[in-house]
């Protein structure tokens, strides 16, 4: 029985932990998806729901059923012969998949959401956790680039929000180190991710820049900081 936190909805749902069942209890969690999934492509297009704030009992009169729950938030699939519709609900309220794009766009987008559902209370995947996540990930059966390039949204996320204050402190770089370790990410991955997001930073200060007479020195002292955290060579601002 699943914990109520997470939970499939169906019997249905239910077939796809065949699937997960295949990987290895001492594999991590996604060196496992990129070698259940290294020579797959996918064989359906898949898009998110952007109709209008319906109800469920119309949602599924439009031919969706139910797969899973995660921390209150549904996940909804409609498939048919050659398309996978997805739809995302919190509390009965749907949510806009306007902007997560479609298909490669949309798949890495939507397994990067379903990981950071299930790991936003305490970081981690348990037992019942990861059997949901892998039934929801079989079913929509992404390529292994797909799985590769959600593994490196979810941190370039984390980044994205540990730069945000300009100040990267002894415990964000514990969480980061424990966070790359969980994603399996090696280190070239790891630099090209830090280095993207300081320049993106630099950039953003150069365009505030040229909008103020003075340059704001402190901020770009504080990126060089953080490089150096980051382990990036100051250089890059040059």
């Amino acid at each position: 029985m699943f914990s109520s936190r997470v939970r499939l909805l169906s019997d249905y749902a239910r077939q796809y932990q065949n699937k997960a069942n295949q990987l290895s209890a001492e594999t991590g969690f996604w060196p496992a998806l990129l070698s259940l999934f290294k020579d797959q492509s996918r064989k359906n297009e898949i898009f998110g729901y952007t109709g209008g704030n319906i109800s469920e009992e119309t949602l599924l009169s439009m031919g969706f059923a139910p797969f899973c729950e995660i921390d209150r938030r549904r996940i909804y699939f409609h498939r048919n012969s050659h398309e996978l519709q997805v739809a995302i609900s919190l509390d009965d309220r749907l949510w806009d998949l306007t902007d997560w794009g479609a298909g490669k766009d949309f798949v890495v987008r939507f397994v990067a959401e379903c990981y950071f559902m299930v790991t936003r209370d305490d970081f981690r995947i348990d037992d019942e956790e990861k059997l949901v996540l892998q039934a929801v990930i079989g079913y929509i059966e992404p390529s292994v680039e797909e799985i590769e390039e959600a593994r490196n949204l979810v941190y370039w996320t984390l980044v994205e929000n540990v730069l945000e204050d300009e100040v990267v402190t002894d415990d964000e770089s514990e969480t980061m180190f424990m966070i790359r370790q969980a994603l399996a990410l090696n280190e070239k991955d790891v630099y090209e991710i830090h280095r993207l997001s300081l320049l993106s930073r630099y950039n953003e200060l150069r365009e505030a820049q040229k909008e103020e007479k003075e340059i704001d020195l402190a901020s770009f002292e504080r990126l060089k900081r953080m490089a150096d955290r980051l382990g990036i060579s100051v250089e890059l601002f040059d």
